[in-house]
């Protein structure tokens, strides 16, 4: 069972860390992030007195409780990654926001400590538990043939795009977007699964099997996207490959070093509010770290609840599929750029023209629904992580941490339908329920 509230050395090592790491969200959003200039309009003002400041061990705490103390299953990363970059982070910037309501805050803050809470539960839920031992190697047809898709799907982008690849500045990428034009068709489909479903497969192959020419293969595909969208995260993914392959092999606790890197991440966010504007690495790490990857997804939750709160829900109308069912509300089907909300709340709260893109917990539940879209769609990932849990045994532990840890950072500003079709969620989960290894040791319905 997943103990909330029992304590060991492990989490109370955990707990330091959190809560050095929440102290320095809550001294970063109200120092920091209203004064930035690399995402202007995106945030408000916040503020921390006495009352707010004696929530924040209170959010450590509950962030320590959820943690698992091992990772075992792939429903465990969605679980580490979500409660370090959208629960702790959302708790602390609503405590502090100036700009929500209580009234909101009173629904989004439960429903979304809820909606965490049945994501820690579904590691108890065993439909069927493969057993085929530690050592498992993927078929070669199923690489060769990945690798082939892989190969034709370079060989387009590269007659596609060549003529725009080039290495872009961090102010550039809306210029590169500009250049590389509308992707939202048949290329964005090329673009996302020859990197996040092809380029990843032999990454993970890679590390999982020892075979480091498949590393370099899978990375060299991160890095022509790169030059094609110069989206800065395509450089660190093949980086955060190999740190997720460490942590799976390690002798060492997963949980201790993560928390070691939670007290890095609390380090660095107080040299951005103290040193940004004399270093350049803080200044750097302010707008990557910080604002996009930490502060942004979870102001995000707040602000697309308030927006659609307010202005009318979507009711799921924004999902392809849906939308053959579901008509558009007038208040939106008007808009230019529907039916991507990232749009509609970039203009309609931030008051700029740019793509808000949101984690699915805002962008297809609190923007369908309110608090009851949350937990659907929260209801949803759980079903596809109680299949990916049972079916991911199928392979090395290895290969399948790398592949659902990059879901999951993937939610962190994504859709869960987007995911779940772009991303490859769709396509591992049918990979593992087709895929036979060469021998079964056991399969065991629960």
């Amino acid at each position: 069972m997943h103990r909330l509230f029992i304590f060991d050395k492990t989490k109370l090592v955990a707990f330091a860390s959190f809560f050095a790491y929440v102290v320095s969200i809550a001294i970063g959003a109200v120092k920091y992030l209203p004064y930035q200039t690399y995402a202007p309009g995106v945030f408000g003002t916040y503020s921390i007195d006495g009352v707010e400041f004696i929530v924040l061990p209170l959010i450590a705490l509950l962030g320590v409780a959820l943690l698992p103390k091992k990772i075992v299953w792939p429903s465990d990363w969605f679980l580490v990654i979500f409660v370090i970059f959208l629960l702790m982070p959302t708790l602390v910037l609503g405590v502090s926001s100036n700009n929500t309501s209580i009234e909101n805050k009173l629904i989004i803050f439960p429903t979304f400590i809820g909606c965490i809470s049945m994501l820690a539960a579904v590691r108890n839920i065993k439909i069927i538990n493969f057993n085929y031992g530690k050592n498992i190697t993927i078929k070669k047809n199923v690489l060769y043939a990945v690798f082939f898709v892989w190969v034709v799907l370079l060989i387009f982008l590269v007659v596609k795009y060549y003529s725009v690849m080039r290495f872009s500045g961090v102010d550039e990428i809306y210029f590169q977007r500009e250049l590389t034009g509308d992707v939202s068709g048949l290329w964005g489909y090329v673009q996302l699964y020859f990197t996040f479903v092809f380029s990843t497969f032999l990454v993970a192959y890679g590390l999982s099997s020892g075979k480091w020419a498949w590393v370099v293969f899978g990375s060299f595909g991160y890095f022509t996207m790169y030059l094609i969208t110069a989206e800065k995260a395509k450089l660190i993914f093949p980086l955060f490959f190999i740190a997720i392959n460490y942590l799976v092999n390690t002798k060492k606790n997963p949980i201790k070093i993560i928390s070691i890197a939670i007290a890095s991440f609390a380090a660095i966010i107080f040299g951005v509010v103290w040193l940004g504007e004399e270093v350049k690495f803080f200044d750097l790490a302010g707008f990557y770290l910080f604002s996009r990857l930490i502060a942004t997804p979870s102001q995000f939750i707040l602000d697309y609840y308030d927006f659609f709160s307010e202005n009318g829900y979507t009711f799921f109308s924004q999902i392809r599929g849906f939308d053959i069912f579901i008509d558009a509300p007038s208040v939106y089907a008007s808009h230019p750029k529907w039916p991507q909300l990232g749009w509609i709340v970039g203009s309609g709260v931030h008051g700029i023209e740019s793509n808000s893109n949101a984690t699915f917990i805002a962008a297809d539940g609190a923007a369908s629904l309110g608090a009851l879209g949350m937990v659907l769609v929260t209801l949803v990932l759980c079903i596809y992580l109680v299949f990916a849990n049972g079916l991911s045994q199928k392979f090395s532990k290895s290969f399948w941490s790398i592949i659902f840890a990059q879901q999951a950072f993937t939610l962190v500003s994504g859709s869960l339908f987007s995911m779940l079709l772009s991303f490859g969620g769709f396509f591992y989960l049918m990979l593992f329920v087709f895929y036979k290894p060469k021998k079964i040791i056991s399969a065991e319905v629960e």
